[in-house]
């Protein structure tokens, strides 16, 4: 693994010291390149363009509860590598206080193992996973939704580009 590692190092670096230019999405990926590789790497975000927003929601979302807090992720998990299992189970663990409270909705593609997991019958009432939709679909979902859930995980990775939020 170390030898590996040292390799990926080394062909990373001369990849990108060989480039006309270096940029990245995200601060922390620029901070790391300008720090550890030494590059003048620049910095260009993703954006959107507000021409190409879906119109505002009018009324509730069907697929969220009026009367609840709704906590929404939308997009694919295990693109990401990372559990969603450690959520559960702190929302397992806090169920009592989150009956008729809060409603979690996944939106996206799943695994049959994450399929498992979100519709598991102690989840119930609480998480909902509704599949996958449309672009103009999930962005009404985002909008009319009270929270959005980004899964990320602890200090292992410097920085999370997700498409999602910027």
């Amino acid at each position: 693994l170390g030898v590996q590692h040292a390799a990926d190092r080394a062909l990373e670096r001369r990849a990108l010291s060989r480039a006309d230019a270096v940029i990245a999405v995200t601060r922390p990926i620029v901070d790391d390149l300008r720090e550890r590789l030494g590059l003048d790497a620049q910095l260009i975000t993703n954006g959107y363009d507000p021409d190409d927003m879906p119109p505002e929601p009018q009324g509730p979302d069907p697929l969220l509860a009026a009367d609840r807090h709704s906590l929404v992720h939308t997009g694919r998990l295990s693109l990401s590598g990372i559990s969603v299992l450690p959520l559960l189970d702190a929302l397992r663990l806090a169920r009592g206080e989150l009956d008729g409270w809060l409603a979690v909705v996944f939106a996206g593609s799943v695994t049959e193992e994450e399929r498992g997991l979100l519709e598991a019958a102690d989840l119930d009432g609480l998480v909902r996973l509704v599949g996958w939709l449309d672009r103009d679909r999930v962005l009404a979902l985002q909008r009319a939704s009270d929270t959005l859930l980004v899964v990320t995980e602890g200090t292992a990775r410097r920085s999370v580009a997700t498409g999602k939020l910027f």
